[in-house]
């Protein structure tokens, strides 16, 4: 057992290098099964850092005994941006209906390819090009995939079903209805999509669109597709309208004596549609310098979908003084993290807990706290200090020219006698 750990460690680490050095186009060829016939196929070997070298090449899956190549292995120059390699695929008088695979292996070897067999660690394995071959189906079979473009709520869901004709006959007429239904399997929305035809080994899409004006959350789109003859085939997918918002609603401090220990009672409101589990919060008090005199991780605990839970938080001020406090509350949940800052008043029997300062929303673990409204508030006393300049100097300038006024009328006017 460790020694094919070993042998798998090792041949990723060997495919990291050669990957990066070349690559295929395309990375897959898709075609159909014909019985006994022999269909020619054409793939590109990129050289992405102009290096010269040997490429073998090796199929493997349960198409390889029916692929030849024209030649095991074929010669890159560093003056080569890509080359061309060709193989055969003979097809057998019969193939179970369905998919079928084979991979082609292109490996950077200077030795012999067929020693990719036994001492698999005597080559790089680099890139694959995938060769996907569908035998159809008796009668009429459609295959399909559900693609799902998300949207925030008031914008536009798009419900794409890719759709594959792999029977035998033509398609007169494939829709599909598309439900909708929240964590508890309650239906939200009933969609219906376009209506096409669909003839042998042609290939489709329907399409059907949702705006979600006042919903947000966790949903389940099933897709049921009819086509002739009241055939169907279902697809499922889940998706997300909106971001989960897990917010701070209040924070009080009750029962408060300086130099005791203060409790932070720190409500949350879960605004998405499923339970957010594990929550805790990181706090962290500064003091007017900014230095921090306290921090403090709270118990874990779970808040229900668009429900209350409230966290305790605590702080020993043995050591503060009366005066002005920062604290921020950090709580990580589903992948983000969520940091505020408020600002605390703290008197002899009270702690007053003020308005939010900052807000920041981050994948990372340690964003910083954003200081947008401070920016703003900078912006605007300048561009006011700018406005009074300006009219200073226009008021300077048009008294200015009322003194030259009157200073010319004076020269001009006749001298009494």
């Amino acid at each position: 057992m460790n020694s094919k750990i070993a042998v798998g460690i090792a041949l990723i680490l060997l495919s990291f290098s050669f990957a990066h050095a070349v690559g295929v186009a395309p990375a897959r060829t898709e075609v159909f099964y014909e019985s006994l016939k022999e269909t020619d196929i054409i793939f590109n070997v990129i050289n992405n850092e102009q290096s010269s070298g040997k490429i073998a090449l090796i199929a493997k899956g349960d198409l390889a005994e029916y692929i030849t190549f024209e030649s095991d292995s074929v010669y890159i120059s560093s003056e080569e941006y890509q080359k061309p390699v060709k193989y055969k695929i003979n097809f057998p008088v019969k193939m179970s209906p369905g998919q079928h695979t084979a991979d082609i292996w292109v490996v950077k070897s200077d030795q012999d390819p067929s020693k990719a067999e036994g001492d698999i660690l005597n080559v790089n394995i680099g890139v694959i090009h995938k060769l996907i071959v569908n035998v159809p189906y008796p009668d009429q079979f459609i295959d399909g995939m559900l693609y799902i473009k998300p949207a925030l709520p008031g914008e536009e869901a798009e419900f794409t079903i890719m759709l594959s004709n792999i029977g035998t006959k033509d398609i007169s007429s494939v829709k599909a209805q598309i439900l909708i239904t929240d964590p508890e399997n309650q239906g939200v929305a009933k969609l219906s999509t376009n209506e096409i035809g669909l003839k042998q080994k042609e290939k489709s899409k329907i399409i059907a669109k949702w705006r979600p004006d006042q919903v947000q959350g966790t949903f389940k789109a099933q897709a049921i597709v009819e086509y002739d003859g009241g055939k169907i085939i279902v697809l499922e997918k889940g998706f997300d309208i909106g971001e989960p918002l897990l917010e701070i609603e209040t924070i009080t401090v009750e029962s408060f004596r300086l130099g005791t220990i203060a409790k932070f009672d720190i409500m949350l409101k879960n605004t998405w549609n499923q339970d957010l589990i594990n929550i805790f919060g990181d706090t962290e008090i500064r003091d007017s310098q900014g230095t921090i005199v306290s921090k403090y991780k709270t118990s874990a605990i779970d808040v229900p979908s668009f429900g209350r839970k409230e966290l305790g938080a605590y702080w020993d001020t043995k050591q503060a003084s009366e005066g002005d406090y920062m604290i921020s509350v950090r709580r990580p949940y589903l992948g983000k993290l969520k940091e505020e800052t408020y600002r605390l008043k703290v008197e002899t029997d009270r702690i007053t807990v003020n308005s939010l300062t900052g807000q920041v929303i981050s994948d990372a673990p340690d964003s910083p706290t954003s200081n947008t409204w401070l920016f703003v508030l900078i912006g605007l006393v300048a561009m006011l200090s700018g406005t009074i300049v300006f009219l200073s100097m226009i008021k300077s300038r048009k008294q200015k020219s009322r003194l030259h006024q009157a200073q010319q009328e004076a020269v001009k006017a006749p001298v009494q006698s």
